[in-house]
């Protein structure tokens, strides 16, 4: 829908543009005035285009793959379910400051994340680089860690998962 939304604001766009240029053929320019405008509608057109459908709002979220809470009263995941266009998790998350201190806790629910093709997954920890795979690749990996007490951390802007890793 995003894409589709886009493709027609920049449609409209270009032939406004091309309207005007083709003014300039009969001797007419395109003023700095005009052009301004034509951005500003763009910005406007792209401004209002949809965010994702995350359960939760923007920020970043860390859950521990471990199938039940602890006496610690850990944040753990019960499950996850991959799609083209979302993941959805039973689990229980904190939501995490840039500091990464406890903002908030959220109770055993299914939570469902928005992705799209900017989506990055990734699996990393100690001083190594993360390595950075396909969703099946990470769903596969997933599935081979997923009671290892590893963490899951997703990371959400505009409504959409940007980031789901795996961290040790």
């Amino acid at each position: 829908m995003k894409k589709k939304v886009l493709s027609v604001a920049l449609f409209i766009a270009s032939m406004m543009a091309l309207s005007a240029c083709g003014a300039e053929q009969s001797g007419s320019t395109v003023t700095a005035e005009e052009a301004a405008a034509l951005a500003q509608t763009v910005e406007e057109s792209t401004a209002s285009l949809p965010s994702g459908n995350s359960d939760l709002t923007d920020g970043v979220y860390y859950t521990i793959l471990i199938g039940e809470e602890m006496e610690s009263g850990n944040a753990y995941i019960k499950s996850a379910e991959f799609h083209e266009d979302s993941v959805v998790i039973e689990a229980t998350f904190k939501q995490m400051s840039d500091e990464w201190e406890e903002i908030a806790s959220y109770e055993l629910d299914r939570y469902t994340f928005a992705v799209n093709e900017a989506t990055t997954y990734l699996a990393g920890g100690g001083e190594g680089d993360p390595q950075y795979m396909d969703q099946a690749e990470f769903v596969e990996f997933l599935q081979q860690v997923m009671d290892s007490g590893l963490g899951l951390e997703i990371r959400i802007e505009n409504g959409y998962a940007t980031q789901i890793g795996i961290w040790s």
